[in-house]
């Protein structure tokens, strides 16, 4: 398996673990209620958006 290979493989399961995690972490910002657990889910959606752009340019 090349470099390039590797680099995608790990990219493409990044969004989806971090997707996972943010859906989970939506239950505690009590309908964006709370401060922290909203800043989470803003940083975990950009790091899943960014990881996956990443992925889409190394296909």
């Amino acid at each position: 398996m090349t470099k390039k290979e590797q680099q995608y493989k790990c990219l493409y399961h990044l969004p989806l673990q971090v997707k996972c995690f943010n859906s989970s972490i939506l239950k505690a910002a009590d309908g964006f209620k709370r401060l922290l657990p909203n800043l989470d889910v803003v940083i975990g959606y950009v790091t899943a958006f960014y990881a996956l752009s990443l992925t889409l340019m190394l296909v």
